[in-house]
């Protein structure tokens, strides 16, 4: 039976995934839980192409870690601040005595074939002289570069995660699970989500703005015992359909 530890994690970051826009929700949980029980050095590669998203995504993610105890710092990386690698490197040593994890950001594509070379000529020494998740936020120009021009630091990446959008985001709406705390007994709820289920899967189903209102209402219960995995499934694989096919734009958006 999962900690209560575990419980509140993964209630923190389905919450946060909840906020975030459903395409996205699956690499975020993925990347979060790879930071909470991954090893302490990290070369984690996060591909952005809006940077109004990009930061609501590093908002939502340091919410999750800084709960969890893990302190992070954002270390924007222009040519004005880092002449080279070298000197981004002592930054990064310098925050190692107060920090688990460092977003860095790159503006402005610093990481040119040039800068991954010298990372990569350093890699074992950043390794063990760094033992921080390192979350690279990258636009795809630079990852290209980075796996044409060193392969071998390539290899060694501990995870690729991506959070491009079609569509500018100007916001991120704030997570649906905002309902008050369900006062019904485990019992109760577990009878309420069985009745759920058989009505949802009957031959004869309700019209869809009374059925998008029961799927919503299963998905909170799941979550509401834990359940968060199958509550985000209902919430994407099921919900958005039903909205899309209804026009509901504002859920379509926060679903």
């Amino acid at each position: 039976m999962p900690s209560l530890d575990s419980f509140r994690f993964d209630h923190r970051r389905f919450t946060a995934a909840s906020a975030l826009l459903p395409e996205h929700s699956t690499d975020f949980m993925r990347l979060v839980k790879d930071i909470r029980y991954g090893s302490r050095f990290q070369f984690l590669i996060a591909e952005f192409n809006d940077e109004i998203y990009r930061d609501s995504l590093i908002h939502q993610l340091d919410l999750v870690l800084n709960a969890e105890g893990l302190q992070s710092f954002r270390l924007d990386v222009s040519r004005t601040a880092y002449a080279d690698f070298s000197a981004l490197e002592a930054k990064m040593w310098s925050l190692v005595a107060d920090y688990q994890a460092i977003h860095v950001v790159d503006t402005g594509n610093w990481f040119d074939p040039i800068q991954w070379e010298a990372f990569n000529t350093r890699r074992e020494a950043v390794a063990q002289g760094i033992p921080l998740r390192l979350i690279f936020w990258l636009t795809s120009k630079p990852i290209s570069q980075l796996a044409v021009s060193a392969p071998d630091l390539w290899a060694w990446r501990s995870g690729v995660f991506s959070f491009t959008t079609t569509a500018r985001v100007s916001a991120v709406e704030k997570p649906q699970f905002s309902n008050p705390v369900d006062t019904r007994s485990l019992p109760q709820r577990s009878k309420r989500i069985a009745e759920l289920r058989t009505y949802l899967t009957a031959e004869s189903q309700p019209p869809d703005d009374i059925r998008v209102m029961l799927l919503d209402e299963l998905a909170e219960l799941l979550r509401s015992i834990g359940q968060f995995d199958e509550a985000l499934r209902i919430h994407q694989e099921e919900e958005l359909p039903v909205y899309r096919k209804i026009g509901n734009v504002r859920s379509v958006a926060v679903t």
